[in-house]
């Protein structure tokens, strides 16, 4: 279904993107025919390169991070929105909330590897009702395009026959029916045209790369074609959430199953403390690619809570389509939940069970607490077939690299620095945003809301100092 060579086509629910920002962004354009110029033109701002002129951004922001986790230990005063009374216990912090700690932190490194600017939300409180916006504006355009798609939905069965949010948004029937989204999704649209006029203004006085410096002046090496300003306003509006939240959720899930898991965690320590002496040698090169155990951690936390959990939806083209002896005809919108395919048995022993190793082909006990008797050389293809957090085929992400780095770099400096241990949300606390998400959650897992793009709350997490 998304393979290179699937009679396939992204489904025309990512045309709602176009209907909103007036031009589709890379990630959003239908037919490979048009995707492909785009896709060569924005590699050029997530290569090696890239990584190297925009770390910058993930070491002093995660420097940033780990010194307002020292404060907040000190001081149970800052931060107070996030906070619950000092704890007792010698040592340790106050409880905070990882969530938004890590969208702040997610939030300020994409500004400064994607904009060269730093939107402060780590340190001034100006800046972080933006923090949600882009999620909200997934939320609007993934919900009602479902609701209206719904074939179980009767009353509503005339907009299956004409289609869905494109025709919504050009008949501004989502200002009436759905004002609450609306109003998310056009706040982010004038969001990110700002962020990106803005930047763009800007660009006689830059000294150094980003991303954006990549997007403006790159070509398609074989069409000459480059971004037009619509383009670039679409652009900024998919990396904006798309470099932060992701991060920021798998930051917390990764926390979460660490805490859960202190043998793990202990495994991870081991491995750093025998690859660097200092934290601040903690950065990309040859002493990051050798954190292998660290790494397995990371890819077992995004198989179990993918990025995107739901299915991204598939049209199959002229001539019709099967998989597994079904057969699709021409028309028909198809798609598989990353979900459904990370926690099946047939690909990953234990599903739902958090299991690094099942990534290292090892002998038991060697890196970490769990037995390896299934990681042979098969059973890790086989579960990198399956594994899809950054989609796969041509609409594959591109930022796969960027994503691996900046989490590895963000963790490592984070677990040198401190332990850590679950902690007490405040009294009467509630997540407003999550819905029922947290109660339909499995034991043990990590919870999470699919607005298309994966949200999440907590965890609430105590720190204390390992110096």
């Amino acid at each position: 279904m998304y393979g290179a060579k699937a009679n396939t086509k992204k489904a025309d629910w990512y045309k709602i993107w176009e209907q909103l920002f007036g031009a589709a962004s890379t990630a959003t354009i239908v037919d490979h025919e048009t995707h492909a110029p785009r896709k060569r033109i924005l590699q050029q701002g997530f290569s090696d390169q890239a990584i190297r002129d925009t770390e910058s951004s993930v070491i002093e922001n995660t420097r940033t991070f780990c010194k307002i986790i020292v404060n907040l230990s000190q001081d149970a005063t800052n931060l107070s929105s996030v906070l619950t009374e000092k704890d007792s216990d010698p040592g340790w912090g106050p409880s905070q909330n990882l969530s938004q700690l890590y969208g702040y932190l997610t939030y300020d490194i994409m500004g400064g590897m994607v904009f060269s600017t730093s939107f402060d939300m780590q340190t001034s409180e100006k800046n972080r009702p933006y923090l949600g916006i882009s999620m909200d504006a997934l939320r609007g355009l993934n919900t009602v395009s479902y609701i209206f798609r719904n074939p179980n939905a009767i009353v509503l069965t005339v907009w299956e026959q004409v289609g869905f949010m494109p025709l919504l948004l050009r008949l501004k029937l989502d200002k009436i029916f759905f004002k609450e989204l609306n109003a998310g999704m056009e706040r982010y649209k004038l969001y990110c045209a700002e962020q990106a006029t803005i930047r763009t203004a800007r660009q006689q006085e830059m000294k150094t790369r980003d991303v954006w410096s990549a997007l403006m002046f790159a070509k398609d090496p074989l069409t000459g074609q480059s971004f037009t300003e619509k383009d670039l306003q679409s652009e900024a509006a998919i990396i904006i959430s798309a470099a932060s939240h992701p991060s920021r959720t798998t930051l917390c899930a990764l926390t979460h199953y660490l805490i859960d898991h202190p043998a793990c965690m202990d495994a991870i320590r081991a491995e750093l403390q025998s690859t660097f002496s200092h934290a601040d040698e903690i950065r990309s090169g040859p002493g990051l690619q050798k954190c292998h155990y660290l790494r397995a951690c990371l890819r077992e936390t995004l198989r179990l809570c993918p990025g995107i959990p739901g299915n991204p939806l598939r049209t199959v083209l002229k001539g019709g389509l099967t998989v597994d002896d079904n057969f699709f005809p021409e028309g028909t919108d198809i798609g598989l939940s990353t979900y459904a395919v990370h926690h099946a048995e047939r690909y990953f022993p234990k599903p739902f069970s958090f299991i690094p190793e099942r990534w290292l082909a090892r002998p038991a006990g060697d890196l970490g607490p769990e037995s390896t008797d299934y990681a042979t050389k098969d059973s890790i293809a086989q579960a990198n077939e399956a594994f899809a957090a950054f989609s796969t085929g041509p609409m594959g992400c591109l930022g796969k690299n960027i994503v691996y780095h900046q989490l590895m770099v963000i963790f490592a400096r984070m677990a040198w620095q401190f332990d850590l241990r679950r902690g007490p949300p405040p009294a009467g606390y509630e997540s407003k945003r999550m819905g029922r998400a947290i109660a339909q959650a499995m034991h043990g897992e990590y919870p999470q809301r699919d607005n298309f793009s994966a949200e999440g709350d907590g965890p609430w997490v105590q720190f204390r100092s390992r110096l």
